[in-house]
Order: structure tokens, then C-alpha cells, then sequence
């Protein structure tokens, strides 16, 4: 059987799948790049774009990206390269931090140059706020920096990472982020989030993001805000003007204790009221409970943001929670791999990264092809570009050839939609019975098993 002779040299761009040049025109390394004085095998920006498409292959181990760039380098250049995953996992582990997020920022940057207002809420851009939490191996070094709740014994749980994001309405992209240990609340996290939003936004959220310091923190800033109240805010308001039906201009007044998080000088300038807008108003789906919903927010203007408006666009509000399950469920992040918080942080930014990508992608293809936004899946979108690699291993294609399958890959995506299906509703439960196996209650080290668990 003919043997591939090894070859020790860098893989040069050639291992990289082609298909990912549907990104690099988005994809912007600074002209003093830092390079690696040392000629290693993997260089910084290979290393960039293999663990792109890492991420872009849910659930790949190392070995498995390895032997998929082997796979177009033999291909390429009839030589061979070595199964060993310790090089490049320690080349992803020198990848700079700082260069992958100013990476992020700037593609961030760039699709927020583009022309979306027909895609704006009445002439406003608005920014969703949500939470989330992703589990990493247990290990020490993970332990350590992103600890288990406190909750589960000591050896039987999980390290565990919080993340809030801000996502673009309009388009679905992130805009930034925030992490932190479990232990830190999302009202903190989005918090340290305030300096990054752009004068003029509309901030839409949950009740969990809704208080009275933080609204006026955000109305400081010329920020706009639409978030759904609490029920232990509501004694705190004051009608001062009828509207309409259940839409009233009202004082919320301010907490008679001061938030451990506002130092003393800030809360005396803090006012005692804040004027801003109630909207109320009942929420009927078919085969649910009624739901009383109601809204604050400082777009008092009732001729220029009607109320039918703000129950529309607090409906859209959950397009946030299926972002989120685009990223941990479709992109495989609610289970990270890596074995410290460092490398842990650089792969929830690559999937964060990857996702912008994706969303630039649809973007982009229902733009040429007159699709909405809304209608593309963005599944969809993932396995067209994971799976259109494949044909772009042959070293005989051309360079027409090779367009054509881009421009294969825009129409693909448009064309694989998700249709409007209202009153649909789905709930979180599961068939099959998953196996009767005992729950791990001590570490594994002392664990016995039970040979009568099943009687």
C-alpha cells in the first residue's frame, strides 16, 4: 500500500478548507499581524482559520479538524503531515486573545456599516439583551477561575460560565459580550456593557434587566429603553397622564435603599423619579394561560411610537432566545471542550465569531436572492457551508469552478427557509427514555457502583 511521505513544513493556507474564503473578505488581520519567529507547522493565521472551521464542525475534536486539513494537504501537495494533535492544540493555545477579539470587533464593525433600514424598528435601532450558561470539562484550572454551583458536591458537577450578549435586532449578529463565573449576576455583566452602546439605541430586554438604576443609567447615556416590568416593581409607580387604554406617562420613584453596586455620591444624584411610559396589555395564545404583559419605556412620544408598535416588538423580543440556541444547541457551544479558562474564553469568542459569520452569510444571500432574513435557517446555513467543504478538496477544480460553488453556496442557503407557522407551539419534553444508569453523587475516584440499580 503507497505510503505518503511525512512532510515537516508549514501547511500553508492550501489545508484550510476553500470554503472559508466566502469569509475573508470580512476577516481583517492588521498589517503587523504578529508573527511566530520560530517556522513551525502552524502558523498564527492557519491556526485562526482550522479552529474557525472547528467551530463551524459541532462537536470535532482536534484530531478530527487535524485529519480533515491532512485530507486537503494530501490532496494539494501528495504529501503527508503528522496525526499528532500536541502541535496544534499548543498553536491554538499561543493564538493572541487580543488579536481574535479585535478581529471580532472589527467584522462587528463592519456589518454594522451595512444598509438595514428596512430593517429597522421604526427608524430605530434596537439592541436585545440576554443571558446565558455553558458548561466546560472538569478540571482544576476550570474549576478555579469558572467554579460549579453550589448546588452539586464537590467532584459531580460541572464548571459553569455565565455570558450575556447583545444582539442586532435587525440583522441577528452579536454586537458584544459579557462573561463572567456563575456566581456574577447578568444584571452586572450587562452593566459592564453600558459604555459600549451607540447614543440613539433602543435596549430591549426581560424583566430581569429591568430596574430603576439601570434605566436611569442607560437614559444617562441617551440610550432608549423597552423592557417588560417586574411584578414587585409595580407599587413604585405614579400615573401622571392617560394616554390610551392601559398606556399611561407615569413617575416611577426611586428605591428607598440604595444598590450595593452604586456608591453613595452617584446615588444622591441619582433623582427621586424617573418619567417614563407604561404599556399594558393581555397576551392570548391558543392553548396557553392569558398572559398580563407590561412594559416601560422612555419613548413617551404615544403619536410617534404607538402601542400596537411596542407589542410588536416585545414579541420579537424572543428572537433573542432562538439566537442563543442557534449558538449552544445548533453550534455545539453549551458543552465546551477546552481544558483551561483561557482556552475556554478564546472558544466561546471563536463560536461568538463564527456565528457573526454565519449571520453575514444569510445575510448576504437573502439580499441577492429577495429572501427575508427572518425566513433563512440558520442551521440550514451551517451545513451548507460545513458540507460545500467537501467539494473543494479536489485539486482539479478551477478557478471559474470554484466561484461557481460560491455562488452555489448563497443560493443554497437561500433557498433552505423556515415558514411562518403562528399559534405553532412545541414544548421542551423528550420520547425516549434515557438509560437507567446511576447518578454520579461522589467523585468518581471513591464512586461504587450498584450492582442492583435496576430493581
Amino acid at each position: 500500500m503507497f505510503q505518503f511521505p511525512f512532510y515537516r513544513s508549514q501547511i500553508a493556507q492550501k489545508a484550510v478548507p476553500d470554503v472559508l474564503s466566502l469569509f475573508k473578505p470580512w476577516i481583517r488581520f492588521r498589517k503587523n499581524f504578529p508573527r511566530d519567529p520560530r517556522q513551525r507547522i502552524f502558523t498564527f493565521k492557519e491556526i485562526f482559520w482550522l479552529f474557525l472551521f472547528q467551530v463551524l464542525s459541532p462537536y470535532t475534536s482536534c484530531k478530527g479538524i487535524l485529519k480533515k486539513a491532512m485530507i486537503s494537504f494530501i490532496l494539494t501537495h501528495h504529501k503527508n503531515i503528522s496525526m499528532n494533535t500536541a502541535a496544534y492544540c499548543k498553536a491554538r493555545k499561543r493564538f493572541p486573545f487580543k488579536e481574535l477579539r479585535k478581529i471580532f470587533f472589527s467584522l462587528v464593525k463592519q456589518m454594522n456599516a451595512f444598509p438595514q433600514k428596512h430593517l429597522l424598528w421604526l427608524g430605530r435601532s434596537v439592541t436585545i439583551v440576554d443571558g446565558t450558561t455553558a458548561t466546560m470539562p472538569d478540571t482544576p484550572l476550570n474549576q478555579k477561575r469558572f467554579p460549579q454551583t453550589s448546588r452539586q458536591k464537590p467532584g459531580c458537577g460541572f464548571p459553569i460560565v455565565r455570558l450575556v450578549v447583545l444582539f442586532s435586532l435587525s440583522v441577528g449578529s452579536i454586537l458584544n459580550y459579557s462573561l463572567a463565573r456563575y456566581t456574577v449576576s447578568e444584571k452586572t455583566l450587562f452593566r459592564r456593557l453600558f459604555k459600549n452602546l451607540s447614543q440613539g439605541n433602543v435596549v430591549l430586554g426581560d424583566r430581569f434587566f429591568c430596574s430603576f438604576c439601570d434605566v436611569w443609567a442607560l437614559m444617562q447615556r441617551q440610550i432608549d429603553v423597552v423592557m417588560r416590568i417586574g411584578k414587585n416593581q409595580q407599587c413604585r409607580f405614579r400615573i401622571v397622564k392617560r394616554l390610551g387604554k392601559k398606556d399611561h406617562l407615569i413617575h416611577w420613584l426611586k428605591p428607598s435603599r440604595r444598590p450595593l453596586w452604586i456608591n453613595r455620591k452617584v446615588w444622591a444624584i441619582i433623582p427621586d423619579k424617573l418619567l417614563l411610559r407604561r404599556i399594558s396589555y393581555s397576551l392570548t395564545i391558543p392553548g396557553l394561560r392569558t398572559q398580563q404583559i407590561s412594559l416601560v419605556t422612555s419613548l413617551i412620544d404615544h403619536k410617534k411610537y404607538p402601542k400596537k408598535a411596542f407589542m410588536e416588538l416585545y414579541y420579537r423580543r424572543w428572537k433573542a432566545e432562538l439566537f442563543l440556541r442557534d449558538i449552544k444547541t445548533t453550534m455545539g457551544m453549551d458543552i465546551l471542550s477546552c481544558q483551561s479558562p483561557d482556552m475556554v474564553e478564546k472558544e466561546i469568542l471563536f463560536h461568538l465569531l463564527a456565528y457573526n459569520l454565519i449571520r453575514l452569510i444569510m445575510f448576504q444571500s437573502g439580499k441577492r436572492y429577495h429572501v427575508p432574513l427572518d425566513r433563512i435557517s440558520f442551521k440550514g446555513a451551517l451545513q451548507t457551508i460545513t458540507y460545500a467543504s467537501l467539494m473543494f478538496y479536489s485539486p482539479s477544480l478551477k478557478k471559474g469552478q470554484r466561484k461557481e460553488i460560491r455562488d452555489l453556496v448563497f443560493f443554497m442557503i437561500s433557498q433552505d427557509r423556515i415558514y411562518e407557522r403562528p399559534g405553532r407551539r412545541e414544548p421542551r419534553a423528550i420520547k425516549r427514555r434515557p438509560k437507567r444508569f446511576q447518578l454520579l453523587t461522589q467523585p468518581r475516584s471513591i464512586f461504587r457502583e450498584d450492582p442492583h440499580r435496576g430493581k
